[in-house]
């Protein structure tokens, strides 16, 4: 019973790769669902660029012995980890100050209301501008993982219900104390939430920055892959970067298990 739990999670994965394999040996099932929606013979595009299943994963083989995609996936990760944890940093704590302080929320939640509003990639001339094209410019646009984050830390801490904090100034606890052992406590739960999202997010905008400018990173050599017309390895970038979100998920479904552990056998 316990295999069978096991190979589950892969079942759908395996049977999209098994799926798209037929498709790319067999163009006229794409045609037939194209036709199905409506589409003209005119419309519907060539779809000699999509490589079976095989040669992609070949390719991702060939990939991973390479010093190259090696150097790609770090510069990658530099971008991605720097942008994160100063989210991570920023978002607790700007999240807190204003959660914790109901004048500086009716000055300031509305402006980050808006700001939240604007696309990422509306800004990225802004960035170029400013900061260039180095890495400074990929983490400007990749932090704005941060509102998940932030928004969350806010909320959480502000909706905390008001009889913990008269508890805990009863028993003269100090404003340290009240933070640390009350308030986070019964915040984490939901901003923790807002770490896994910000997590994914984080992640997308940092490829979106590599593919749009710069030499460097996974996003670059996708968007290389494609310009030059080697699909094989343009898919199986885009593979790699499914892979890095999957096992970041994971990594954070066993954090959350382990550190709410107490939060999950409380809803029992």
């Amino acid at each position: 019973m316990n295999k069978i739990n096991f190979f589950k999670p892969v079942i759908v994965p395996l049977l999209l790769l098994g799926f798209w394999e037929l498709i790319s040996r067999n163009h006229n099932i794409l045609n037939s669902i194209y036709l199905l929606f409506g589409y003209s013979k005119a419309r519907i595009p060539d779809f000699h660029f999509i490589p079976p299943t095989s040669s992609i994963l070949s390719s991702l083989y060939s990939m991973f012995k390479t010093k190259e995609f090696y150097s790609l996936l770090g510069d990658t990760f530099l971008i991605f980890s720097s942008a994160f944890v100063l989210s991570l940093i920023i978002g607790i704590m700007v999240g807190s100050i204003i959660g914790l302080n109901k004048q500086l929320e009716r000055y300031l939640f509305s402006t980050i209301d808006l700001m939240r509003s604007i696309p990422p990639i509306a800004l990225l001339p802004v960035f170029i501008l400013f900061l260039g094209i180095d890495n400074r410019m990929k983490i400007a646009l990749a932090l704005f993982g941060i509102w998940p984050i932030l928004i969350n830390t806010f909320f959480a801490i502000r909706d905390i219900e008001p009889i913990y904090l008269k508890v805990a100034k009863n028993l003269q606890l100090t404003k340290s104390d009240i933070l640390f052992k009350v308030i986070y406590p019964l915040a984490f739960p939901a901003i923790f939430a807002g770490v896994k999202i910000s997590l994914s997010l984080c992640l997308v905008l940092t490829v979106a920055g590599e593919m749009m400018i710069g030499n460097k990173g996974i996003g670059f050599l996708i968007n290389y892959s494609k310009r030059i017309g080697d699909y094989d390895t343009m898919f199986a970038a885009i593979l790699v970067i499914g892979l890095i979100g999957w096992l970041i998920n994971i990594m954070f479904k066993y954090t959350d298990k382990r550190l709410l552990k107490w939060y999950y056998q409380k809803q029992q």
